[in-house]
């Protein structure tokens, strides 16, 4: 399911490959045996049963069999599958014969009891006589489209025209399928021992004979099965059969020649504005009132697609920002033999509300609706594609697939490059949630707004662990954007419009939304798997301790050692004009400029200088190379592109802002943004992927060097397109000596004839990189709110309070902490009138106390703290925490532990994980609806933070609760607050449960305390 690039062979391919290799380098009896005897088999069996349908007189209706009869070939009793088994290719032809289907080949004369007998005179006699068997002369393999589709050519020689008849009714059928096998028919096994193939009889075989309630899939399968048992000396294509042409010859022969192309060629044609009966159904979360702003859903009985997104459309209530779910009717189950059933896609849907989007040139399009791409797929690959609905009502078999685990999309293994501190630019294309930027980029304090808080909450866009990679599942794509490009698509003469290039147009646009710095690809298997390809390589953590490569040894023989099996290599260098810029800017020590990203050939490049021309930059570039330190300069380059998507001092008015604080999504802030998104993006990308002074860097260099690369063998199967290996260095330049280039397979032919078995392997190459370890990201600038960052908050503060605290400064508020379980720390909030009397009691969510760590703990108890009222742009009028006594009540600095922390507020907060990184969320009561293991899934039964409900209206009365310190407190100005946990006990010390006797003790107290549970 992964589509990862670079991934090694599998071990039993790497094992033959050294096997072959070892062997050579011994001169072993089992490998002199298998080199002078190694010639290749070649088989070809059809899929085409003759049907003998009959009149109500009993006579035979007019068809292919009759035509046969009346042409003097009596087939009368070869009806269904018998007809095919008696017509096998192999070395001739064989039969298949018995309940155990065994491969039985023909000899002798024919004896005239069955024209199916017989070396010579197969096919009859009363023609021409004892002629040979019609068999095939030879086999070649290629792919196409950049590997997506395979074009298999065979050649079929027979000798009589009853040869050539039965040839042409299984063989020469466009549409029908067929099974191809070849491999080598004596081989060294993984053993190092002399194996044969001798009239043996495959599982695939046997399937297609006898298929019962297999599918095509249930071959590919077997296929891949058989290649691994026989060690990568088997190869098989499953294929339909698409064009074929023949030729008489003088001497009464005929040349046959039939073209076999895997499933994926079927999908280039298929079409998306067809029109029938939809079963999708849309439910939105938390609805509110009906809205009278649709968004623009244009022709929607335009196509099945059109009519679907328009339904669930029809079921979005309110303008609100929030998540849905989808029911997708009748979804063919593959893990379950394709028999239909309801899938449910939950929190699939994402709404956008209080959207401005003047100048789209229609009315105001409020809320903008999102579906993830899996979920989209879904659709498609249920309501759109071909299914074969013979087996049954209840089953459906599509005959292509997405290759997207659509029963566990969270899980899916569809990766595309993510880089930290992107973002999507357009929202009316997509949307992902963003995170700020990790090391060796600076600190860019990306800064956290509401409607991305609630995206990250349930989007499976993020990868667990794994900074580098999204997946491409998880990308919600925005309605509008999906029926622009269905109106859009152009359609051919018969005014049908082209699913592929639907897809291609849809992922062109999140590309670009992304800032363009991924390359994905859309390619179809031959066994009908529509995989997208992300050609920018990733970086994934979990995989990079797995990871051994096979090497080929290039040339020539180590007695004792090992030998090459290659039987060629070739390498030479087709530079295409768009590369002309990229190699004039990766012809210096740094190709990572604004102009472009050329660190893959700088890589390449590095120690060496142009004497001429040794460095090329923009012009504009003068006041960022003052400095020595490449690193810092590219530093400075990043952070200065940056201040132009978010001004320093002023976030919310910049064009980051415009979009995802104010929502103002016009045209023009959306361009501003995604021109700037684009340099933003491919500077970042550049920095991860530049040696640092060790040589290591964070991510593999973007782009391929454009190098042809190939290299011949003796036949191998099991090897796939994207994945690497090694070679040896004997006959290779400087530059790809002691591992200095990645290789990695773009394209794979095999040819088989007489001479034998050859694969060929087509590459294309990278600089090798020695990866350093993956820093954590820095956290989202929450000074707006948040509390973890370093740096002050920007909102509308007025001037702080004096250094130290007035005379008459007094204590407002006393905040009693009474347990932490680890995910977040719970409290009771006091408020005291001027007088010291109490007015009332809030409960309290925090941070787990963490040693008082920046972004991931609450801060210190037992302490005296300086609270002042304060605006903030993202939640209004609140409270910040300022100073505390064992800091000496510096300004903004909180001092314990070692850590100093800064920007802490008190401001709503349902709940402490994924809402704050320090800060104080009140609120009316502590939730008794839902517990932590609701949202986390542990065994904790503490209260989900406070409130009545998660999400709604748990945030609303939080933000009462805020709303009610404001009332009692915000005119003061400035005010003391004490922190103090339970009983007084220490740091870490707290209970884990609010059932603890000592809590129930405290609760029990005050009827004030009471109200809160």
């Amino acid at each position: 399911m992964s589509n990862l690039l670079g991934q090694p062979f599998e071990p039993w391919v790497t094992k033959q490959i050294d096997v072959r290799q070892k062997s050579l380098g011994k001169y072993s009896t089992a490998q002199i045996q298998s080199n002078l005897v190694k010639t290749p088999f070649i088989r070809l069996a059809s899929s085409v049963d003759l049907t003998f349908d009959f009149e109500s007189g009993g006579k035979l209706k007019n068809g292919v069999p009759q035509k046969l009869i009346d042409s003097g070939l009596d087939v009368s009793n070869f009806d269904g599958v018998e007809l095919a088994k008696k017509s096998i290719l192999y070395g001739g032809v064989v039969s298949m014969t018995g309940e155990n289907n065994n491969v039985a080949p023909n000899s002798g004369l024919n004896n005239s009891s069955s024209p199916f007998n017989g070396a010579y005179g197969w096919g009859g006699i009363e023609e021409r006589g004892y002629v040979p068997m019609p068999g095939i002369t030879d086999v070649s393999v290629q792919y196409q489209n950049n590997g997506a589709l395979t074009k298999t050519t065979i050649n079929i020689k027979c000798f009589s025209k009853r040869q050539f008849q039965i040839i042409d009714v299984l063989y020469l059928r466009p549409g029908y399928s067929l099974l191809l096998e070849f491999g080598h028919s004596t081989y060294l096994n993984n053993d190092g021992k002399y194996d044969s193939f001798e009239n043996f009889s495959s599982e695939p075989l046997r399937t297609l004979f006898n298929p019962k309630d297999k599918t095509q899939y249930d071959i590919y399968k077997e296929i891949k099965k058989s290649k691994e048992e026989y060690d990568g000396n088997y190869e098989a294509i499953y294929g339909k059969i698409t064009t074929f042409k023949w030729s008489f010859n003088s001497d009464g022969s005929y040349n046959c020649q039939l073209t076999l192309t895997g499933m994926g060629d079927v999908i280039e044609s298929l079409k998306m504005n067809i029109s029938v009966e939809d079963e999708i159904e849309g439910e939105e979360k938390n609805a509110g009132e009906e809205s009278d702003d649709p968004p623009l859903i244009s022709n929607k009985n335009k196509s099945e697609l059109n009519k679907i997104l328009f339904n669930i459309f029809q079921t979005i209530e309110g303008d609100k920002t929030d998540f849905g779910d989808i029911t997708l009717q009748n979804y063919p189950n593959p893990t379950k033999k394709f028999k239909k059933e309801e899938l449910i896609f939950k929190n699939s849907l994402f709404t956008v509300g209080d959207v401005d989007t003047v100048g789209w040139g229609s009315d105001n399009q409020s809320p903008q609706v999102y579906i993830t791409f899996g979920s989209l797929l879904s659709m498609i690959q249920s309501k759109i594609l071909l299914h074969d609905n013979s087996r049954g009502v209840d089953t459906s078999i599509p005959l292509f697939r997405f290759d997207m685990d659509f029963n566990d999309l969270k899980n899916d293994e569809n990766y595309i490059l993510r880089i930290p501190g992107g973002f999507s630019a357009d929202p009316r294309i997509c949307l992902i949630p963003y995170t700020n930027t990790s090391p060796p980029i600076p600190n860019l304090e990306l800064p956290q707004f509401d409607f991305n808080e609630i995206l990250s909450k349930s989007s499976f866009w993020n990868v667990d662990g794994e900074p580098y990679v999204g997946r491409l599942a998880g990308v919600f794509v925005n309605f509008y954007y999906i029926t622009k490009v269905l109106d859009e698509l152009p359609l051919d003469e018969e005014n049908n419009a082209n699913l592929m290039d639907f897809l291609k147009d849809l992922i062109k646009g999140i590309t670009q939304s992304l800032g363009g710095v991924n390359k994905i690809t859309i390619t179809v298997t031959e066994d009908g798997l529509i995989k997208f390809i992300e050609e920018i390589p990733q970086r994934l953590k979990k995989v990079e301790d797995e990871i051994e490569y096979a090497r080929f040894k290039t040339f020539g023989v180590e007695p004792g050692v090992e030998g090459s099996f290659l039987t060629s290599l070739d390498l030479n260098a087709e530079i295409p004009s768009s590369f002309t810029a990229t190699i004039a800017i990766g012809s210096q020590s740094n190709g990572n400029q604004k102009s472009g990203n050329a660190t893959a050939f700088s890589n390449y490049n590095a120690g060496l200088k142009d004497r001429i021309i040794p460095e090329k930059v923009l012009s504009t570039n003068d006041n960022e190379s003052t400095t020595e330190d490449e690193d810092k300069k590219q530093e400075v380059t990043i952070e200065s592109n940056f201040k132009k998507i978010i001004k320093i001092g002023s976030s919310l008015r910049s064009p980051f802002g415009a979009i995802y604080n104010a929502k103002n999504w016009f045209p023009e802030n959306i361009d501003t943004l995604s021109n700037l998104n684009t340099t933003h993006a491919s500077l970042i990308l550049g920095r991860l992927t530049q040696p640092d002074s060790k040589g290591e860097q964070q991510l593999q260099s973007p782009f391929f060097l454009p190098f042809n690369f190939s290299l011949e063998m003796e036949g191998l199967s099991g090897m796939k397109l994207y994945q690497k290996f090694k070679i040896s260095e004997e006959i290779l330049p400087p530059s790809y000596e002691k591992g200095g280039v990645d290789i990695q397979i773009k394209g794979i032919n095999h040819t088989v004839n007489n001479s034998g078995w050859k694969t060929k392997l087509d590459t294309q190459s990278v600089p090798a990189a020695k990866l350093s370890e993956i820093p954590t990201s820095y956290p989202l600038n929450t000074s707006e709110g948040g509390g973890g960052s370093s740096s002050t908050s920007t909102g509308n503060i007025s001037p702080p309070p004096p250094s130290n605290p007035p005379a008459d400064e007094i204590q407002r508020i006393t905040l009693r902490r009474l347990a932490d379980d680890g995910e977040q720390t719970y409290g009771i909030m006091t408020v005291f009138d001027s007088s010291g009397k109490v007015l009332y009691a809030l409960p309290t969510v925090e941070l787990p106390w963490k040693g008082n760590q920046n972004s991931i703990s609450c801060i210190p108890p037992n302490d005296t703290y300086r609270v002042k009222s304060h605006s903030s742009g993202k939640y209004g009028k609140c409270f910040w925490v300022i100073g505390n006594g064992k800091g000496g009540f510096e300004f903004d600095k909180l001092f314990g532990n070692g850590y100093v922390r800064s920007s802490v507020l008190i401001h709503k907060s349902p709940i402490a994980p994924g809402w704050l990184q320090g800060c104080i969320g009140p609120g009316l009561k502590f939730n008794k609806t839902q517990d932590m293991k609701d949202k986390f899934g542990d065994s904790n039964t503490n209260p989900l933070g406070t409130g009545d409900f998660y999400l709604n209206p748990s945030k609303e009365q939080s933000q009462q609760a805020v709303d009610k310190l404001i009332g009692t407190l915000y005119s003061e100005g400035s005010f003391l607050m004490q922190i103090k946990n339970l009983n007084g006990v220490g740091e870490g010390q707290l209970p884990k449960n609010l059932n603890d006797p000592a809590v129930q003790t405290y609760v029990n107290s005050s009827d004030l305390y009471k109200k809160l549970f």
